[in-house]
This record gives C-alpha cells, structure tokens and sequence, in this order.
C-alpha cells in the first residue's frame, strides 16, 4: 500500500509541469494546433511543387484491352466477287478472339504554360512558409497574453491575501476588545463585512487564475486536465525589460511577416498573368508508342503456342500552335492584370497599414505607462493612508466607518493598480507583434 501511494504521488508529481515564458513559446510551436496545420501546408505545398515539376517529366502509360466477337458483324457483297452474279453473299470478317497491348510515352520539349507554372508553384511554398511564420507569431501573442493575464490575477491574488490576513487580525482583536466593553458592535460588524468582502474577491480571483491556465494550456496546445505552474513572477517579467524603451528601435516595414506575404502574392499574380501571356506560344512535345495485337479463333493466349502478337511502334513529334481563340486568352490575360493591379493596391494599403499600427501600438503604450505611474503612485499613498487609519482606528480616534472607507479605497485602488500592470504587458505585447519583434 505505501508503495502505490508512493507511485501515485510521484505521478502526480510527474504530471505537473513548471514553465516559464520563454518556455511557454517554445512548447506552443511544437503543440498549437494551428502550428502544426501550417506546417502540414508547407508539406502540401512541397508535394505541388513536386506535381507541377513531374508534369515536364516523361509520361508513360499502358493498356490491355480484349473483345470477344460473340457473333462477328456479317457484311453482304456482290455475288460476282465470288461467281454468284446477281446475288448477295454473306461474308464476316475478323476472328472471334482479339487483345491489345498499348505502351505509350510522351516527354514536354517545350511549354510556356509548364516554366511559369513551375515557378509559381514555388512561389505559393514561400506563402505557405510566411503563413507559418505568421501562424507562429500569432501563437507567441496569445499564449504570452494569457500568461501575462495569469501572473497578474495571482499577484493581486497574494496581496489580498496578506490584507486579509491583516484584517482577519484586526476582527480577532476587536472582538476581544467588545467582550471587554472597549468597543461597539458595529464596529465588529464592519469589520466581519470587510474580511467578507475581500474573500469573496480572492474567490473571485481564484476561478480568474484557474480559467487563465485553462486558456494559456488551449494556446499551448496542452491538455486542459494537466496541472501547470508558472515559474515566471509578474515581478521578474516586469524587471526583464526597461518600461521607458519599449518599442524605441526603428520599424521597418518590408520586413513585417504580413508585408513579406502581400509582397509573394503579388509575385504569385504576376507569374499567373505571365502564365497567360505564355498561351500564346507553341508547344512542343515528343511522343513513342508501341503496340501488339493478336487475333485468334480460340482463346490460347496463355498456351505458349507460336501464334503472333503483331508490332506496331511510332515515334512523333507533336507542335501545336495556337492561331485565334476569338479574344478568349487576350480575356484571361486582362484579368490576370486587373488581380495584378488589385494586389499592388493591397500592397499600398498593407504597407500604410502597418505603419499606422506600430504608430497607435506605440500611443497605447505610452498611455498604458502613463496609466501604470499614476497608479503606482495612488496605491503607494492609498496604502498610507489605509496604515494610518488602522494604527488611529485602533487608538480609537476614528470609527470603524471611517477605516472601511480607506480600507475599500485601498482595495480598489490596488485593483486598479493591477489592471494598469495587466493593460501595460498587453499593450508591449501588442506593439512587439506591431513592430515584427517576435
């Protein structure tokens, strides 16, 4: 029995699973689902180029084909081919049993079609590989926003913690002191209802730091049953980077992950006008066939009698030329230019695009720091001034109402203080993902 408590203890130990950011990253590449779709299209995308290049590649198929002539088509002619003149004689030609063997190989010596196709074929595996990329970037984003969401939800957590302990002391106290007649019972109540309150918020907390894990896993591609642990403070993330500095290095736009698959569209566009340009040259291919029949009146092919298979074998060279389609490629190359247009233009708008989101990424940032001073610095007094009534409310030189209302005041302002933390890390997080620094 000690054993097998030993064992279950050591699995669930074993279960438990300790990360920091940085490692929360790493494992969402390798588990997030929609990371490993990107990487099945970027072999998807392999497998095409591979079909588009076998297309230039020799062709060769074959057939067999057998008929038996049940009753052989009877055909009339003229008796005086056979000495019958004035009559019809009814002759059949062929043998009931015949096959066929065909074997046929056909080689591309030139298509237009076939060299841009190819090339626009490896130009869609580079979407793909962008589309992974960003697929990644999107990923790190999430399961950074949800740690980030956690750490703060258990550092409020902790505090509240500790000012409950706080007021758990002051309610034990000031009940010892009514039982002696020093004190009001109102004063006890209040009391009763601000440790209430505050744990009532750190149930409240709790289920917010329970469903955070819960989604940091689902980001992570982790099973929502594991146990996790965070190894990260929301102290050391803090300290990790200089809260002045953040995003101050420049931004350049071509290299943004959405600018690289604007930019590979718009390569993928032109190649597919190019392509229909291409319709209006000849194509060149060589072709060999090779052919056996044999035509028997008993079904013996499988005897290894000395009947004949009859050969036939033709080597050609096939060129077709295109002269008038009656406007239908000249159609199909403006259309390939109007999407050629339509992409530049996306292009345009991409480019500003992103350039205006790094700008408001920036700006809310920025506010977001503002935000985070001014309530650093309310906490910081509120704090004060909630230590101060405590010491005088214990002195009795104010009433229990009065230590309430500071004490509410604290508690709202350190909500507020973690809020401004949790509004701060989002928006760095959303200016790294603006400024392509992941």
């Amino acid at each position: 029995m000690a054993s097998l408590l030993l064992f279950i203890q050591l699995s669930g130990q074993e279960a438990q699973e300790s990360f920091s950011l940085a490692e929360v990253r790493e494992y969402a590449i390798e588990h997030n689902t929609n990371v490993k779709n990107a990487e099945l299209d970027i072999e998807k995308s392999k497998k095409k180029v591979w079909e588009t290049t076998a297309i230039g590649l020799p062709q060769v198929s074959s057939s067999f084909s057998y008929n038996n002539n049940i009753d052989l088509a009877t055909q009339l002619l003229p008796g005086e081919f056979f000495g019958q003149p004035g009559q019809f004689v009814e002759v059949q030609f062929g043998t009931q049993h015949n096959a066929s063997l065909n074997v046929n190989a056909n080689q591309i010596i030139f298509s237009g079609p076939y060299i841009v196709g190819l090339q626009a074929a490896k130009t869609f595996l580079n979407i793909s590989l962008h589309q992974k990329k960003k697929t990644a970037i999107q990923t790190k984003y999430a399961v950074t926003q949800a740690y980030y969401s956690v750490l703060v939800a258990r550092q409020n957590y902790e505090v509240l913690k500790k000012s409950k302990k706080i007021v758990k002391q002051l309610l034990n106290d000031i009940q010892k002191t009514y039982v002696q007649g020093l004190a009001e019972e109102t004063d006890v109540d209040q009391v009763q209802i601000n440790l209430s309150n505050i744990e009532n918020q750190l149930n409240i907390l709790q289920r917010q730091i329970d469903v955070g894990k819960s989604v940091l896993k689902f980001q992570m591609g982790m099973s929502i049953e594991n146990e996790i642990t965070l190894s990260d403070s929301l102290a050391s993330i803090m300290a990790s980077f200089n809260l002045e500095n953040v995003g101050s290095t420049g931004f350049n736009v071509q290299r943004h992950i959405d600018y690289k698959i604007i930019s590979t569209q718009e390569r993928a566009n032109l190649l597919q006008m190019r392509r229909e340009k291409t319709e209006y040259l000849p194509s060149i291919s060589a072709f060999y066939s090779h052919q056996e029949n044999a035509m028997r009146e008993e079904f013996n092919y499988f005897d290894g009698n000395d009947d004949k298979w009859f050969k036939s074998n033709v080597i050609g060279l096939q060129v077709d030329m295109p002269i008038f389609s009656s406007g239908s490629r000249l159609s199909k190359v403006q259309q390939a230019q109007i999407e050629l247009e339509k992409t530049r233009n996306q292009k345009r708008q991409v480019e500003q695009s992103l350039k205006m989101n790094v700008q408001q990424a920036r700006t809310n940032y920025l506010s977001a720091l503002e935000k985070y001073h001014t309530q650093q610095s309310s906490l910081e007094l509120s704090e004060k001034i909630y230590n101060r009534s405590l010491t005088r409310f214990k002195e009795g030189m104010i009433s229990s109402t009065e230590l309430t209302q500071n004490q509410n005041q604290m508690l709202n302002t350190q909500s507020a203080y973690y809020q401004a933390i949790f509004e701060l890390l989002n928006s760095k997080n959303e200016l790294d993902k603006a400024i392509n620094n992941y």
